[in-house]
């Protein structure tokens, strides 16, 4: 587990994003804060391959 502070992010999404990410979390019996640090650590590895730093990885 990280020992990074835990900061709050907020932003907006169409109700049809809302759907499909809760639809995601239904089928993957998850909560929507671990599908979008999921997300994020995709992202972190998109950016590896891709040759810049990042501080996840």
């Amino acid at each position: 587990m990280s020992t990074d502070k835990k900061v709050m992010m907020t932003f907006r999404i169409t109700e049809t994003e809302r759907s499909v990410v809760q639809q995601y979390c239904d089928l993957t019996n998850r909560n929507q804060t671990d599908v979008f640090r999921e997300f994020v650590r995709e992202l972190a590895q998109r950016l590896s391959k891709q040759g810049i730093s990042n501080p996840l990885l």
